[in-house]
């Protein structure tokens, strides 16, 4: 099996090194805002804020597999996608992302959705 690793999401809004992040959680909703940016999932099944900041991001398990400061990221061969499919009827067409901002780090595996 491959090693989980990122992919910066270049067409996505990249996060600014000021401006700290909303995150707005609503049912199965999460809305993540960051930098005049709005990125929408409408369906969500695990999400974690919060450590690393940017200095500790080298603390992170995928530093050196593709993760880089201040930067959207999808993960490919995800764990966290592996672990929610092991949790529920199996496989949903389901996407990780991790979002790196100066302060925090946001990951999340949802289905559908994007920048608005």
């Amino acid at each position: 099996m491959d090693h989980e690793h990122a992919i910066v999401l270049a067409d996505w809004p990249q996060p600014d090194t000021v401006e700290k992040p909303q995150i707005r959680i609503d049912g199965d909703e999460l809305v993540v805002r960051y930098s005049g940016a709005s990125v929408r999932f409408p369906v969500c099944y695990y999400m974690t804020f919060g450590s690393p900041n940017d200095e500790a991001l080298s603390m992170h398990r995928l530093w050196g597999h593709g993760l880089c400061h201040y930067a959207v990221h999808r993960v490919e061969n995800s764990s966290l996608i592996r672990m929610v499919e092991q949790q529920t009827a199996g496989p949903l067409g389901l996407k990780h992302y991790l979002f790196a901002f100066k302060e925090s780090t946001l990951e999340c595996v949802v289905r559908g959705g994007g920048p608005e």
